[in-house]
């Protein structure tokens, strides 16, 4: 086993997407999940901050096609913001090949892109002839 498979273990509480389902052929949100924040703490100043500091979105991409006469193209986008609002983009990676990755995303970084940080989003955007991957998310 990888060391990164260990580090990074599945937790279906928090997916974005489950290993295993059926390929994704189309440009679109593919999860949202809420942030933890803060309510009971002490000092008060802490309320409605975020619960962890860092955060982690896993992608494992188990399969992608390409070489398609317009070559394929996958690339994920993480967003923050409120529940039916306008999301603010965070982070985002192109994929190319099978394999795990990474988003790191740490919690003074949210609060700064948007103040309202109140969930996370996932978006895949692909293009090419025949655009067909299959992967996990989830955010540890």
């Amino acid at each position: 086993m990888a060391r990164s498979e260990v580090n990074n273990i599945y937790d279906a509480a928090n997916a974005f997407r489950a290993p295993g389902l059926a390929a994704v052929t189309a440009t679109g949100v593919i999860g949202t999940l809420p942030l933890d924040k803060l309510v009971n703490v002490r000092p008060s100043s802490q309320r409605g901050q975020l619960g962890a500091s860092h955060y982690k979105v896993v992608i494992a991409v188990e399969s992608l096609a390409t070489g398609g006469a317009t070559a394929e193209s996958y690339t994920f986008r993480l967003d923050t913001g409120t529940a039916g609002s306008t999301p603010t983009a965070v982070e985002s990676v192109t994929v190319t090949e099978a394999g795990q990755y990474v988003l790191l995303i740490d919690s003074a970084t949210l609060a700064k892109i948007d103040p309202n940080h109140a969930v996370l989003e996932l978006n895949l955007t692909v293009a090419g002839t025949a655009p067909a991957i299959r992967f996990a998310a989830w955010l540890l």
